[in-house]
């Protein structure tokens, strides 16, 4: 990935949910360089109305799709499939939208360490998977960054719920995240300093 999330459309509503997420804080000053790409939040892959959806975020220019939970490493593909046919359909080039793909639990990141060919596709990592306790959470995190690293994408650490104080922010660059998503603007200057 080239850079941070402009912002993250939901792709039920089809509105611009504000600065939903983001990852290095792109405050929407063109003179301070290219804007970011545009990654369109998806529905559930298995969802009824996720070609509906794949077919908006194509149309509208998005750069990244980000599948919500990845459960299996076929579900790139499958994914990929559906991205093909709306980029043929709205006349865009073969593999111009990448996947994100969102792990929320284990078994997302052991599919994708144990798949013998990753997506094309693939872009990045977010890692939104709860921590257990201490120690489990510092190898879960050791895992995706060795997953990542392997997959040669960059991850970032999602903080749904929590604000980003200096001690988590530190933990992610220590740990080898590429940044860190976010809601909270109040935590916007803590991600820019760590990671600029």
């Amino acid at each position: 990935m080239t850079g941070p999330v402009r912002a993250i459309l939901d792709a039920s509503s089809g509105e611009v949910a504000g600065f939903d997420a983001l990852i290095r804080a792109w405050d929407g000053d063109d003179a301070a360089g290219p804007v970011p790409p545009l990654w369109w939040r998806l529905p559930p892959l298995y969802a009824a109305e996720i070609d509906r959806a794949v077919a908006r975020a194509v149309s509208a220019g998005a750069d990244h799709v980000v599948l919500p939970s990845l459960a299996r490493a076929p579900d790139l593909q499958h994914l990929g499939a559906k991205l093909a046919v709306a980029e043929a359909e709205a006349e865009r080039d073969d593999g111009a939208v990448g996947i994100v793909a969102t792990l929320t639990h284990a078994t997302g990141l052991l599919a994708l360490a144990r798949a013998p060919e990753v997506s094309r596709r693939l872009r990045a990592l977010v890692d939104v998977m709860p921590e257990r306790s201490r120690g489990l959470a510092q190898a879960q995190r050791g895992l995706v960054g060795l997953v990542a690293e392997a997959l040669a994408v960059p991850a970032y650490l999602a903080l749904p719920d929590m604000p980003a104080s200096g001690a988590v922010v530190r933990r992610a660059v220590r740990d080898g995240y590429a940044g860190l998503l976010t809601r909270r603007p109040a935590d916007l200057a803590a991600i820019r300093s760590a990671f600029s």
